[in-house]
């Protein structure tokens, strides 16, 4: 299944795509993403919102453990 990630940060705005398994979670994708931006923009990983932030599909808040459909 195709997703993408999305934020705007000080550090970093931007969308990230991945190509991952019928059964992740928000958790996962967050874990892909800040290996991806550990390489293209360290200084965003710095940001709270890493550990404190709200998360959502398409708008709509959810927790972290929520799968992907």
């Amino acid at each position: 299944m195709r997703c993408a990630f999305a934020a705007a940060l000080p550090a970093w705005q931007g969308v990230l795509e991945f190509e991952v398994s019928e059964s992740v979670s928000v958790a996962d994708v967050l874990v892909l993403a800040r290996d991806r931006l550990q390489v293209i923009a360290p200084a965003a990983l710095e940001d709270a919102a890493w550990r404190e932030g709200a998360t959502g599909i398409f708008g709509v808040a959810c927790e972290r453990s929520q799968a992907l459909r």
